[in-house]
């Protein structure tokens, strides 16, 4: 694969040449990074308790839409649900618990209905039933919907393409079963999917052959340990289906599972690869055609594994993992990758405890992974917050945008083509700067960024209008326009247009289409945005309503066209043409080219600095500072390296100190 054909700013190769105790556990964890990569020591601070029930399993997500991540546990021996809402500084509010009819035994978090609201799908066998919990957005949820099949590593992903998030899981021993979703949170009847092994132990998802549809991936051994060992590969046709079962053989296990898997790119090679643990770690490195290797030798973890996670804890851009212990001599093994699908072994983060279930999140919003999970039936949460990180190194400066802007983990050939970009001025320090800069602009400005969160933007001016804020810039304090959206809420629905989106990878356009469509008919059916528009508006004051807020964008055939497209009605009650109109006026190149300055330096305070411009600890506490950068952007006709803007907030003490203790 070609090393730019994914990088994230695909066109703007212009700008280089060439069951148990009662308590929660809080832990702080630690991670770094240093320039070549290499693994340095991982530390936990010291523990702060939260009463919790007797979790078996812990999840993750925004429940209460604040735009901080809560803690989930079930609690298997008293059917209860424990929800720890997030402070955002990684500490947790006291646990409100929910009385459930039968155990949550796995629980799945996803926004099912896609009403930009996260829910909650809760399972186990015996009896068999997954369940549904729709969420509110405060926090709590509707009462559960039950479908009577086995909930057996339930997990979700998107198989048919239509944006919706479906279900699979072991429905027996030897199949797994897909349930498509209907759009609104309901599921259709189980697709069953027979599975030639004796047991499927464990399986997964992911796009295994790189068409960009979504395959399933099953493991299995037969009934006795230490015996042959079945692979089993069903590639997705897009639509729901599969294709006939790729089946493959071998007698290379060596432990008792295996209980977990995860996949990932854990060799950077652009092709998904597969994790399974026991008591060893095996790699299962994929051929990009649904086939893998055979895999090499395999680490002997400390413990037997329950659950495996990945996350790149050191910033480095490279798949790391965390296992579980289920015996009391240690939990959350953390197992650092070094890019060719192995691992440096970096111990027990906790000696002589036990642990059945992990989760890799960002308690703190400080974009980097942090890890919860039951800690002898307790929860253990820890953040990577001690050991700096280093922006001066290369790897961990194109990490670092790729989750400042792009909110995920870079794919391997972007990160490559970036990387080597500043790597190629090799002492150069004036090349370096330079190359800095550049890179750190194009994510920005790269088609990934401007169809979604710069997206984002511009469909909030369009249904808003601007902001007014105070600025002193210039000596005297005035009002000044500026654009309205809030940097949470940006994340929080850029979060729903980028999911799964990496572009040029097979399938991306269409992806980030449905995702468009999805959240923009999600967003004008928002309180917000009825009562700001309702729908006893003419469709020619609609419309017009919304040109001006978008600065007036479009040309009087444009403005005739979209009105007609409400047809003979008087009012705009149809919510599909005003998420179509919306999405046209945003969507403009004149409100695109108008509007980019602005955003271009809004972006530099919620990406670089994670904040808004006239939060602490800006000085002035206003927009002084963002009317200063915008008007020298603009001096320079956008020239931001003229204007030495990217410069100043790559270099400012504010984005350094972000990465030290």
């Amino acid at each position: 694969m070609n090393a730019t054909s994914i990088h994230p700013a695909a066109g703007l190769e212009k700008l280089f040449p060439g069951h148990f105790a009662l308590w929660v556990l809080l832990l702080l964890f630690v991670a770094t990074a240093s320039q070549t990569g290499v693994a340095q020591t991982v530390k936990f601070a010291s523990p702060v308790n939260y009463p919790a029930g007797h979790p078996f399993v812990v999840s993750s997500g925004d429940f209460n839409g604040d735009g901080k991540v809560d803690l989930v546990a079930g609690d298997i021996t008293t059917n209860d649900l424990v929800m720890l809402l997030g402070n955002g500084d990684g500490t947790l509010k006291a646990p409100v618990t929910y009385h459930l009819s039968t155990r949550p035994r796995l629980l799945v978090p996803s926004d099912f209905n896609r009403d930009g609201k996260l829910d909650l799908a809760f399972a186990d066998s015996v009896p068999n039933s997954i369940n549904i919990l729709l969420g509110k957005g405060d926090g709590t949820f509707e009462s559960p919907v039950s479908y009577p099949l086995a909930g057996v590593l339930l997990q979700t992903s998107e198989f048919n393409g239509d944006g919706k998030p479906d279900l699979a899981t072991r429905a027996t021993t030897t199949s797994i079963a897909v349930m498509l979703n209907n759009g609104d949170g309901s599921f259709q009847s189980p697709q069953s999917i027979s599975v030639p092994q004796p047991t499927v132990r464990v399986f997964t998802t992911g796009d295994f052959n790189g068409d960009g549809r979504t395959d399933l991936f099953a493991f299995g051994r037969d009934g006795m340990v230490f015996s042959t060992t079945f692979v089993t590969v069903f590639l997705g046709r897009g639509d729901g289906s599969f294709q006939p079962a790729i089946n493959t053989n071998g007698n290379w296990a060596v432990g008792s599972g295996p209980y977990s898997i995860v996949a990932g790119d854990f060799d950077r090679d652009g092709k998904l690869d597969v994790a399974i643990s026991d008591e060893y770690l095996a790699i299962l490195k994929g051929n990009g055609d649904g086939t893998f290797k055979t895999p090499g030798s395999q680490l002997h973890l400390n413990n037997t594994s329950a659950d495996l996670k990945a996350g790149d804890f050191n910033g480095d851009g490279k798949a790391d993992l965390v296992t579980s212990g289920v015996f009391g001599t240690g939990a959350l093994q953390v197992l650092l990758g070094n890019g060719d699908g192995t691992f440096q072994n970096l111990g027990d983060q906790i000696n002589g405890r036990s642990s059945v279930s992990i989760s890799v999140t960002d308690l703190n919003g400080d974009t980097r992974p942090d890890l919860a999970g039951n800690i002898d039936g307790q929860l253990a949460v820890a953040l990577v917050n001690v050991t700096p990180g280093n922006p001066d190194s290369t790897d961990y400066f194109v990490h670092q945008h790729y989750k400042d802007f792009l909110d995920r983990e870079p794919d391997a050939g972007g990160f490559d083509f970036w990387t080597n970009q500043i790597a190629a001025c090799g002492s150069n320090q004036q090349c370096i700067e330079v190359r800095r800069i550049n890179t750190s602009a194009s994510f920005y400005m790269s088609i990934e960024f401007s169809q979604t969160a710069y997206l984002v933007e511009r469909l909030y001016k369009t249904a808003y209008g601007d902001g007014l804020a105070s600025s002193a810039d210039g000596g005297t304090v005035h009002l000044l326009s500026v654009p309205l959206v809030r940097r949470n809420e940006l994340l929080m629905d850029t979060e729903q247009i980028n999911q799964d989106v990496v572009v040029l990878r097979a399938g991306w356009e269409r992806i980030l289409e449905t995702n468009k469509e999805n959240f923009v008919s999600q967003f004008v059916q928002r309180a917000q945005f009825i009562s700001f528009l309702p729908f006893s508006m003419s469709p020619a004051t609609f419309v017009n309503q919304l040109n001006q807020n978008a600065g007036k964008v479009l040309s009087p055939a444009e403005l005739t066209t979209l009105i007609g497209l409400f047809g003979s009605a008087t009012d705009t009650g149809n919510l599909a043409v005003r998420a179509q109109v919306l999405r046209q006026i945003a969507e403009n190149r004149n409100l695109y080219n108008s509007e980019f300055n602005r955003a271009f330096v809004l972006m530099q305070y919620f990406g670089y600095l994670r904040r808004n411009p006239n939060d602490a600890p800006e000085a002035t506490r206003d927009y002084s500072g963002y009317e200063f950068w915008l008007r020298k952007l603009n001096q320079f006709n956008g020239d931001f390296v003229g204007a030495e803007m990217v410069k100043a907030f790559i270099t400012s003490f504010e984005y350094r100190q972000r990465f030290t203790p």
